[in-house]
């Protein structure tokens, strides 16, 4: 990036010689290639906070905000596969955060959350405020959406608590937040001869793969099956399913129809030829014989809108899940069981395998499926316009959020993604306040791994003013970013159930009140002016103004690898 970063050498025993606690903590993440940090300061970390200002092999991204700095690190992470550590301060930042986590948690994103807590020994707290800063159980507010979660009251306990937290994060051994409690006074007392003994965490990734009995049992099936179906949901972070399931398909003689569901990262772009739809535009005109879900949480609610659920019921299910995915017993994002067998396993493997013995049938598939075409509004006619203007200057992207459910379905109708996760889909969680600070943490990997690619953000109005001093850290960190805003000055889906309850109830509809911000509107202009970030507004209803400040916003994000805002009026 901008500011001044000096890759480590080499650090596989440097935690060994750390004079204080912090000290280790900090050169132990570094021994496994953590060497990022964001957070909003707090006292009850500055133990580990002022490890880390004192080396120059580590880089500090300060937030505003708590939930911004684990957004900024869910973007990070779904943009590069890679972890960053979160640090959050004790009782009131780890509330602030809560939500942040939620989302992370239902979109299972892997993190790395370090959460510092009072001294647990009573003793040592100053008057009042360590006392209103120390949790007998801090993670308790949160211990329902982690994949790990520890409190221990010494430095052995605390050290071993990493150990497996960085095991579980970057090995995604399971998938979701990993949070260790960080006693404040134990950070600042010295390191303790048997820490240094402690060995590295076991981070490599294991591949698990389906015996080879199940494979060609599925291929059986697959083969004797006359309509087959492929759904998919949240297996589009897997690098490679796109050219697995054209494989597959070749391999058996014919295309496989494919529907994704969902807002998490496009695993497929929608083709007509290749029969990839989107659930919301696929119409059944006869029942498919054989479905085979890809990391979907909920194939029997997505299919019963489409298809009758006795009807679903008789249908043979094959699932195939990315091992990993924990149930919660607080949540119930999981959705129901799906019927038939279920697997876990690596899924671009088992596609590719059952490619290579999958027996070739060059049959006739019958065609039981078509789609319509979404209905054309003026957000569908603006987006259109975009995609045009990115793909006659040949520019290369990547759409890190998409901003409202509406947003995000135009999205992939309309962009032709050359991959998975060119389209970094929604929050996971429903939780409003996601949108800008992890496309900034997306754009900040992007720009740090592929800087010739151009980071592409679309928000709502609503959701942007949730957190809207994320742009502090993209402004002081020069992160290039272009920042679109869908503004339609309401909370557009709050609006919609005002409306529909009103017609229930046979009243007006024509009521706005607490849904829109029709009574103060919103300069974004001068908003973003206040963090030294270049912006413009456009009327959505001339696309050619559009178009032409798509291209000035583009030339100035080059030219300066900074954000830009285009708060479009829609």
């Amino acid at each position: 990036m901008n500011d001044s970063f000096t890759l480590a050498p080499t650090f596989s025993n440097g935690y060994k010689n750390s004079t204080y606690f912090s000290d280790w903590v900090k050169s132990y993440l570094l021994a496994h290639g953590i060497d990022t940090y964001v957070f909003n300061p707090g006292a009850s970390f500055r133990g580990l906070h002022d490890s880390l200002a004192m080396d120059d092999y580590n880089q500090i991204i300060m937030t505003c905000h708590e939930e911004i700095a684990v957004s900024f690190a869910h973007g990070y992470y779904k943009a590069s596969g890679k972890i960053i550590c979160v640090v959050i301060h004790a009782n009131v930042g780890l509330l602030h955060s809560s939500m942040a986590i939620f989302n992370a948690w239902c979109d299972r994103v892997p993190l790395l959350c370090l959460v510092g807590n009072g001294p647990l020994d009573a003793a040592k707290r100053r008057p009042w405020i360590d006392w209103i800063h120390t949790a007998h159980d801090i993670l308790a507010p949160i211990r329902g959406y982690t994949s790990f979660s520890s409190v221990s009251t010494d430095q052995w306990g605390i050290a071993n608590d990493i150990k497996r937290a960085i095991r579980i994060a970057v090995s995604e051994s399971h998938l979701g937040p990993a949070v260790v409690a960080l006693d404040s006074y134990l950070q600042e007392t010295h390191t303790e001869p048997k820490i240094k003994n402690i060995g590295l965490a076991d981070i490599k990734k294991k591949r698990i793969e389906l015996q080879s009995e199940e494979l060609i049992r599925i291929s059986k099936l697959l083969s004797q099956a006359k309509k087959p179906l492929f759904i998919i949901e949240r297996a589009g972070r897997q690098k490679g399913i796109m050219n697995a399931l054209i494989n597959l398909s070749k391999s058996l003689g014919y295309n496989i129809p494919v529907i994704e569901c969902g807002y998490y990262e496009n695993a497929i772009t929608i083709n007509n030829e290749n029969l990839w739809f989107r659930i919301e535009t696929v119409i059944f005109e006869e029942c498919p014989d054989l479905i085979i879900t890809l990391d979907t949480i909920d194939p029997l609610g997505y299919l019963s809108s489409k298809i009758d659920i006795n009807v679903l019921s008789e249908i043979l299910f094959i699932n195939i899940n990315t091992p990993g995915l924990s149930p919660s017993s607080w949540s119930s994002d999981t959705g129901i069981d799906p019927p038939g067998y279920i697997y876990n396993c690596d899924i671009v493997h088992f596609l590719n395998k059952l490619a290579q013995i999958i027996t070739t049938t060059n049959k006739k598939v019958e065609h039981y499926i078509r789609h319509k075409t979404l209905t054309s509004s003026k957000l569908s006619m603006i987006i259109k316009k975009i995609y045009s203007t990115l793909k006659d200057n040949n520019i290369d992207y990547r759409i890190v959020n998409g901003g409202s459910n509406e947003t995000d379905k135009i999205i992939r109708h309309t962009f032709n993604f050359k991959s998975e996760s060119q389209f970094l889909g929604m929050n996971g969680g429903g939780g409003l306040g996601y949108g800008l600070p992890a496309s900034i943490g997306a754009a900040f990997s992007i720009f740090k791994y592929t800087p010739e690619t151009l980071s592409i953000a679309f928000l709502g109005d609503g959701d942007f003013m949730y957190t809207p001093s994320s742009l502090w850290t993209a402004s002081a960190k020069k992160i290039p970013l272009l920042i679109i805003i869908v503004n339609n000055g309401e909370y557009s889906n709050s609006l919609t159930h005002a409306q529909d309850i009103a017609h229930i109830r046979n009243r007006s509809t024509s009521s706005r009140i607490a849904t829109t911000f029709d009574e103060s509107a919103i300069d974004f202009e001068k908003l973003a002016q206040s963090f030294s970030i270049e912006s413009c507004s456009v009327d959505g209803n001339n696309l050619k103004i559009v178009s032409e400040k798509i291209n000035k916003a583009i030339r100035f994000i080059n030219k300066n690898n900074e954000s830009y805002i285009l708060n479009i009026k829609v």
